[in-house]
């Protein structure tokens, strides 16, 4: 209380910064902005989002308006602290004196009338959103810190003694190191034992490709074929050949053993249903390295996360082998090892306090950990290896404000650019904070500034240089930068982020004006970088793609309040708020630890539940669900048709696995053809390359002009009847597929079937 009585402006800037937030938000939704107008097909209206763009404006303006406020506050002369408390001081008149209607009305617009029109202009306007707004107003405004707790005299009594008790406890755990150094140890077991299965053993993958058979073990004993059973479950007899309605209404079969094989098969079927699980989203890496090993022509190389960084794993796997879909899986969950022992140390090193570093690394594994097991294992571009130098590059910043020498802020642009090179998208965010909060601390601190901006200057070149260079062909990317595909965020979401970056901007100006720390720029640097990873989520916004990245904000925050830990020393309530905060972290932790333990049980689970199999191939060595036999059959039979030449003409919904198991590469625009089907310009480019290249051979799906109606999930189905409208996506995802093929079918004459794919020779090269 004391301390918000002593920096009651820092509250009134708060208060206007939020103002003038929601103004450029309100503006920016006023504006009649364009919209480009695609025809998507419906197969891919699970992440088609027509408001994204205005998303998008509306946060980067916002961030913008943001920062110069407080950039002004900073630099500007202390006139405009004197006018902006005097703006934010009127207003809480207002709200105190209800005689000035005037001033009331003003106070209204500011503190509800306008965060509701803002939030209406997003399309979510309700009266929920109402109560909040007039609430987060009342909190802001109203002068809440003169009320204090009173208590009896024997009331304040037993309080004394039990804070003699917790000042024993703390004392003796506040002075012990190894307690803290144990409890690192343990929680960095706990993140290893994560991923010590997938890199010491085989990789467990599920069967995610819905027509590959497999075989549930129930309980009896019985080995039931998956395929033949959804059938059963899923129909009553009719026959209803369109896939964009429901095709039929489920049998009711509630017997034991329908319900003990949806409780074993609901977690494949899903991923199935989906067709994005860990094949689909690792093959955006296995895949452009196998190019590169393959000597793919660079400009048709598909590498999403960049070349550099698919150039770099080339060389790692040049030096070990082979790439193999499982070596993939070790090296890209290796680096969460190598990446935390680097940020526990470095956390360390900055704080120098074992108690803060160990807050600090476990509530970052509490993020991780809720991410769940699947979801751990399942994307390659939210490992640690796509940032990996983001804590280093702290850590210098932190360097250079300590030992007052340029080399270190050298360093700090050198593995800012070098983050480019690994990874361009996250990279650039990386090298721009660096430089910014780099240049601004040497100007702030009236330091040589010439050596900087000379060095600042010749990287953002090589940076932009390097971005250009090293972003591959990417035909989705267009689509991102158009704002129409990506999953939404409400209005209110993007209020929450905007109040957490004010509080952060807040924290920045009391410890710059009160010298409460000398060294800030690393402060700066993860006040923008994380300004900058915001953008990435709400550009596709994912709840658990904030997760893997919360460890960045909950260090951000660490460090805003390392400054103010003395606040903590001097209070009377110390060792109650510390046994506190002790309480509260363990048992977020603990209770993370539950979760993803739970979820990686569950995950397991599948392969006791499931006919398994060794895959011994040399480009996966793993254990599946998934009988290789299929797979290897595709295999023969593109390596047979295929001698002396690593590209393949593919149409097919395994185009992401099979060429890479046969040491192949897709020639077709898309190496996963069924995602990347959006609008009828992929269709048509697709089948232009086929019609204009005429390939001798052509690798098909076996069945790929099937009946698809089996496969739609009905929707009455107990545990998986959710799944419904996904289904018929995918199902409408594999028509395209079919189209394409029909584009040139009858140029072509089928010469060999497989069990997934088939061979198709052109007719006048027969």
């Amino acid at each position: 209380m004391i301390f918000l009585r002593k920096n009651i402006e820092l509250l009134y800037l708060f208060f206007i910064a939020i103002q003038v937030v929601l103004i450029s938000q309100y503006c920016i939704n006023s504006l009649p902005i364009a919209l480009p107008h695609y025809f998507y097909f419906e197969s891919v209206a699970i992440v088609f989002n027509d408001h994204k763009r205005v998303e998008l404006l509306s946060y980067m303006f916002g961030v913008i308006v943001l920062g110069l406020f407080f950039m002004g506050i900073v630099i500007g002369e202390s006139k405009l602290n004197l006018k902006a408390r005097r703006y934010a001081l009127s207003t809480l008149l207002a709200l105190i004196d209800w005689k000035n209607k005037k001033l009331l009305l003003i106070a209204l617009f500011l503190c509800i009338i306008l965060p509701t029109l803002v939030f209406k202009s997003n399309g979510s306007f309700d009266g929920k959103l109402i109560i909040q707004t007039i609430g987060l107003g009342a909190t802001l405004v109203f002068p809440f810190w003169n009320y204090f707790l009173r208590y009896k005299a024997e009331e304040i009594e037993c309080i004394k003694k039990m804070g003699i008790k917790l000042q024993n406890y703390s004392n003796i755990i506040l002075k012990k190191n190894y307690f803290y150094i144990m409890i690192l140890v343990i929680a960095f077991l706990q993140l290893g034992y994560l991923f010590y299965d997938p890199i010491v053993n085989q990789p467990k993958i599920i069967n995610e490709y819905l027509t590959i058979p497999e075989q549930t073990i129930m309980k009896n004993g019985q080995k039931v074929e998956n395929n033949d059973y959804l059938k059963v479950i899923s129909s009553n007899g009719h026959d209803n050949k369109e896939i964009v309605t429901d095709p039929f209404s489920a049998q009711k079969l509630h017997n034991s053993q329908t319900d003990e094989w949806l409780e074993s098969n609901q977690f494949e079927i899903r991923w199935q249903v989906l067709s994005r699980f860990m094949i689909h989203h690792n093959s955006f890496m296995f895949i452009p390295i196998s190019d590169f090993m393959l000597d793919k022509n660079i400009h048709t190389i598909n590498a999403q996360y960049g070349l550099g960084g698919t150039w770099f794993f080339t060389k790692l796997f040049s030096l070990i082998g082979d790439v193999s879909f499982d070596n993939w899986l070790k090296v890209s969950y290796a680096f969460y090892y190598f990446y935390f022992g680097l940020f526990v140390a470095i956390v360390f090193a900055i704080t120098r306090s074992l108690a803060w570093t160990t807050a600090i690394f476990l509530i970052s594994l509490t993020l991780i950990n809720n991410r769940g097991y699947d979801f751990l294992l399942l994307p390659p571009g939210e490992s640690p290896w796509r940032h990996f130098f983001d804590i280093s590059i702290i850590y210098f910043l932190y360097l250079y404000g300590e030992k007052k020498k340029t080399i270190y802020y050298l360093f700090a642009l050198g593995l800012g650019i070098l983050s480019v090179a690994l990874s361009p998208q996250v990279g650039l965010m990386i090298c721009v904070a660096t430089i910014v909060s780099g240049i601004f601390y040497t100007y702030y601190e009236k330091r040589p500034l010439t050596l900087v901006l000379i060095a600042s200057f010749l990287a953002l070149i090589i940076t932009m240089g390097s971005f250009f260079f090293l972003s591959s062909a990417n035909d989705l990317a267009q689509y991102y930068l158009d704002g129409v595909i990506g999953f939404p965020i409400s209005s209110l979401q993007l209020f929450k982020i905007f109040v957490f970056f004010s509080v952060g901007y807040i924290l920045f100006l009391k410890i710059l004006r009160d010298r409460l720390l000398p060294n800030y720029g690393y402060l700066l640097f993860l006040i923008i970088y994380t300004q900058e990873l915001i953008l990435y989520i709400i550009w596709h916004y994912d709840s658990n793609g904030f997760k893997s990245r919360a460890f960045i904000y909950v260090l951000t925050v660490a460090l805003l309040l390392f400054p103010f830990r003395k606040l903590l020393t001097l209070s009377r309530w110390k060792h109650y708020i510390i046994l506190a905060l002790s309480l509260v972290i363990a048992t977020v932790y603990i209770r993370s630890i539950v979760h993803v333990h739970k979820s990686k049980h569950d995950y397991e689970k599948i392969f006791d539940h499931h006919v398994t199999y060794q895959w011994t191939m040399d480009r996966a060595h793993i254990l599946s669900t998934m009988n290789p036999v299929y797979f290897q059959n595709g295999v023969d039979l593109i390596q047979k048709y295929t001698q002396g030449d690593n590209g393949i003409y593919i149409v097919s919904e395994y185009d992401n696995f099979l060429p890479f198991l046969a040491h192949k590469y897709s020639l077709m625009p898309f190496f996963d053809l069924k995602w990347y089907l959006l609008t009828p310009k992929e269709l048509h480019k697709s089948i232009t390359i086929l019609q204009t290249k005429k390939p001798k051979y052509l690798f098909v799906d076996t069945g790929i002009d099937r009946d698809l109606t089996p496969e739609i999930i009905d929707s009455d189905l107990p545990e998986i009847g959710y799944l419904h409208q996904e289904s018929i996506w995918r199902a409408q995802r594999l028509r395209l597929l079919n189209d394409v093929f029909q584009g040139v079918a009858n140029d072509y004459t089928l010469v060999e079937k497989g069990y997934l794919i088939s061979v198709y020779q052109r007719k006048d090269l027969q």
